[in-house]
């Protein structure tokens, strides 16, 4: 093992880690202004805004050149985690942005998981399903829920 290179891999891992979070935090921020200034149907803990906040992240990152996936799948929850899910036993359908290993995912907040923004490697709570891409089929989510143009642009605005 060179170990002059493992605290390279470190640093890069932790500038990555602090680039994540940052961003995450923006949107976060931005989602959470959204809501309590243009928005009836989102609640301040973000419920239903997975798809919109995730693809915002994704969009963010892949203008820097960063690779990452949105992903659908599950955040797994079961009585007694999580207050507001004490009858789920399995998962509930919810949308995060996986990126070198991480995920990213500002909306968890929807579950009672804390903290409000979430980098880190999965520890098994979010169960993959399906990358979301322009093949994604958005035929049984309710529109409000489904990223588009003008949310974007209202959310993110100037980020890009």
């Amino acid at each position: 093992m060179n170990i002059e290179s493992t605290p390279k891999k470190t640093n890069d891992k932790l500038r990555l880690q602090a680039f994540l979070r940052s961003i995450a935090w923006k949107v976060r921020r931005r989602c959470e202004k959204y809501v309590n200034k243009e928005s009836t149907y989102f609640d301040s803990d973000l419920s239903m805004m997975c798809a919109i906040a995730s693809h915002i992240i994704h969009e963010l990152l892949n203008k820097k050149g960063i690779d990452s996936q949105l992903i659908y799948g599950e955040y797994i929850v079961g009585p007694g985690i999580h207050e507001k899910c004490q009858t789920f036993t399995y998962g509930e359908g919810h949308c995060w942005v996986e990126c070198h290993g991480y995920i990213v995912d500002v909306t968890a907040t929807q579950f009672d998981a804390v903290p409000k923004v979430i980098v880190r490697i999965n520890d098994g709570t979010w169960k993959p399903q399906t990358v979301i891409d322009e093949k994604f089929d958005w035929y049984s989510w309710d529109e409000t829920q489904v990223p588009s143009h003008d949310k974007f642009e209202k959310i993110a605005g100037d980020l890009l």
